[in-house]
């Protein structure tokens, strides 16, 4: 009996103790499943049709190997060798093996999880060397494969070789899609289509389709600029064909984004704080408990968190509240770079790695899950007939607000190239005023292509829609219509403020080239206006002003700064928005503003008195709302300083007379105001009497070696024993 036994215990496979150094919700098991052995520093991940993982890391990519059926990888067979780069996406299909690296997207061929793979073809070629360059690729339901590219990929205009690309001119981070193989004629072959589904990206590194075919991703923040008025934290989107995210860099900026309320750029589906977002996957099977079903899982790197989203209808996009799913709780290093679902048993797998660190796999497992099986996504399709125009004319204004969308992205996609009847142009033009703003951006599109006679009586949203989608080829026209609907009493405070943002974009939009790399990317044109479109654009904001929404002022103000009016009006206006109540952020965009705007002789005195209490109580005002700052904080206040110091000459006085000036934080204004160093020395050292924690910083230190000898010498002596200030003995 007892050897029988003993056989069946060395037969049978025995569970793996769970990881201890994660957490996840009840009834769920983490398990390692590779360690760093086999699967070091790991940039990436997928699992083929067969469930085999895959992993990739500098220079390799492999297929892992459970021997025993223990559930434990025991050893990795190398499938890629010699790599220049650490492949950033990967994707096996078939006999096809897609991997990002060394250049481009690359297409392996006899693929089996077994040999060796050398023979490999460039589908694309783009920079893959670094953080911010190309990454996730994943097969489409409409069969292309999709590429997601960070903003520094090199994806330009020329990448893309379809005249039917939602983006025509991308801009930072791109989603790019690929046509598939097409068999060949006669001799003859045809050439893939490259396509830009999506720009405005800043660092997005994976993505993946939810149950209705509609891809999303998750994006990273702008970490440096934590504490700043243009500051996003980490968001969760839904790409929609021709949609922009507002990142700018590289092409037309380096930091400043747009705000998710211009009516130019999709908004996230959520918000999930700071972090370095890795891996995306939807779960699309049956394994989990119902509630994850249809729901995103999204691992950010920085603080080894998996958070999932839930997804439901938004008329025709999606919402979602985060919630943490699984978390690193031990010291052994937790850095998920990649998620992947297994397609048979549907546990979720995780990958863990990047700069140097712990390399392993994790698999997530439901304890009491039940008959386990994939969901089936909805199938799509890029192409048409004119068959289909019967279907679009009912589908374009259809109650489900979703088909609506995606019907009116596919007429748009279809341009000049489809059989346009009269009836199908009437019956797009009602979606051009829909509620729904993607709906909005969907039809203008669908119709700019065509000669389409709107006729002369319109109501605004069909105006603003036309109006937005016009403003590059038509930005006079763009711009008068903006600015009439902008006076217009009857126009709405949203309405107005779509059509403040249409007058940005009429003007070239902002961020003039010389701003560059400054605080002045949010507050200056690209175009300079005329003088009659100058008084025609401060009028409009004028009528515009007072408004309710905080959003639509702020845009009316930014709009003054940009056209640089010189009405005192409007800085006094500013002025009494800085107040003990608002926000620090909201202080440095107004301040911003004013450096920008003027001042009559009358108010110039009590401008100025404004502007240096606002600079003198900025720091420590942060510091009383807790407001995080990062590293271009203070470059950012020192270019807003030396801006209104050279607009208003009287303020360096101003600010070294204020009873506050004289806190370490004020060397900073020393600077960009060029106080006189001995008159801000001796404010320094009457400040540092009446305050006994005073700090002595080394820079403030150094500031007081412009007083007279005697008095720094003897000011030495007392400060010589403090450490960290640098001062020799």
């Amino acid at each position: 009996m007892y050897p029988a036994l003993l056989l069946v215990l060395a037969t049978s496979p025995i569970a793996p103790p769970p990881a201890p150094d994660i957490s996840v919700p009840a009834g769920f098991v983490a398990t390692l499943v590779a360690d760093n052995a086999i699967a070091p520093d790991i940039y990436t991940m997928t699992i083929d049709d067969a469930g085999r993982v895959l992993v990739a890391g500098r220079g390799y990519v492999r297929v892992l190997a459970d021997d025993n059926g223990d559930g434990i990888f025991d050893r990795a067979i190398n499938l890629i060798e010699g790599l220049k780069d650490g492949p950033m996406g990967l994707f096996a299909e078939g006999e096809s093996l897609y991997v990002v690296v060394d250049g481009g997207l690359q297409h392996y061929r006899g693929y089996n999880g077994k040999v060796k793979l050398t023979a490999r073809e460039t589908l694309l070629k783009l920079k893959t060397t670094g953080e911010h360059d190309a990454h996730a690729v994943r097969r489409g339901p409409d069969g292309w494969l999709y590429l997601l590219c960070g903003n520094q990929a090199g994806v330009s205009r020329q990448t893309i070789t379809s005249s039917r690309s939602p983006v025509k001119e991308p801009v930072a981070g791109t989603l790019l899609r690929i046509s598939p193989d097409r068999p060949s004629f006669w001799g003859m072959s045809f050439p893939r289509q490259v396509e830009v589904v999506a720009d405005g990206f800043r660092n997005a590194y994976s993505f993946d389709f939810n149950l209705d075919g509609e891809p999303f991703t998750y994006d990273s923040d702008n970490e440096r600029c934590v504490g700043l008025p243009w500051y996003e934290p980490c968001r969760f989107y839904h790409i929609v064909p021709g949609g922009n995210y507002g990142w700018r860099s590289p092409q037309l900026g380096q930091f400043w984004r747009k705000p998710p309320y211009f009516v130019d750029c999709v908004p996230p589906v959520c918000y999930l704080g700071r972090g370095s977002p890795t891996g995306v996957a939807a779960y699309r099977h049956s394994h989990f408990p119902e509630k994850y079903r249809g729901g995103f899982f999204l691992a950010d790197w920085t603080f080894g968190r998996i958070h999932y989203v839930p997804l439901t209808a938004n008329d025709s996009t999606y919402q979602g509240k985060p919630e943490v799913f699984a978390e690193a709780i031990g010291t052994s290093g937790f850095a998920p770079t990649a998620l992947a679902v297994h397609p048979t048993t549907g546990e979720l797998f995780v990958s863990i790695g990047g700069r140097g660190t712990r390399g392993g796999v994790y698999r997530i497992s439901f304890e009491k899950g039940g008959e386990a099986k994939q969901l089936p996504m909805a199938k799509r399709s890029l192409e048409w007939t004119d068959a289909d125009a019967k279907r679009w004319l009912a589908d374009c204004n259809s109650q489900d607000v979703r088909l609506r969308r995606t019907t009116l992205e596919l007429m748009s996609r279809a341009g000049l190239q489809f059989a346009w009847t009269p009836k199908l142009k009437e019956a797009v033009r009602p979606n051009l005023s829909h509620p729904d703003p993607l709906v909005r951006m969907a039809a203008a599109r669908t119709l700019k292509p065509l000669v389409v006679p709107l006729g002369t009586s319109l109501d605004t949203q069909t105006e603003l829609a036309i109006a937005l989608v016009e403003v590059i080829e038509n930005p006079t026209e763009s711009l008068n219509t903006a600015i009439r609907l902008l006076r217009l009493k009857s126009t709405s405070e949203g309405e107005k403020l779509q059509a403040v943002r249409i007058i940005q974009l009429a003007l070239g939009d902002l961020s003039e080239p010389t701003a560059k790399g400054t605080i002045f990317e949010g507050y200056t044109l690209r175009n300079k206006p005329t003088p009659e479109q100058r008084s025609a654009v401060i009028a409009a904001c004028e009528d515009a002003y007072p408004a309710k929404d905080l959003v639509l002022t702020h845009e009316l103000f930014r709009t003054l700064a940009c056209v640089q009016s010189e009405s005192s009006w409007h800085s006094s206006v500013i002025l009494r928005r800085i107040d003990a109540e608002s926000r620090v952020e909201s202080d440095l965009s107004y301040l911003a503003m004013l450096s920008r705007l003027g001042s009559d002789q009358a108010d110039h005195a009590r401008i100025v008195a404004g502007i240096a209490s606002c600079l003198v109580t900025l720091e420590k005002k942060a510091a009383d709302q807790k407001s995080p700052r990062d590293t271009f904080w203070p470059l950012r206040v020192t270019e807003v300083a030396t801006a209104l110091g050279a607009r208003y000459p009287t303020l360096a006085d101003e600010v070294a007379r204020q009873q506050e000036f004289g806190r370490p934080e004020h060397l900073l204004l020393v600077e960009a105001l060029n106080i006189p160093r001995v008159e801000a020395a001796t404010r320094f050292l009457a400040y540092a009497a009446t305050e006994p924690g005073f700090t002595w910083t080394p820079g403030v230190v150094e500031l007081m070696g412009a007083l007279p000898e005697a008095q720094s010498r003897f000011l030495m002596l007392r400060l010589w024993d403090k450490p960290g200030l640098g001062i020799p003995l």
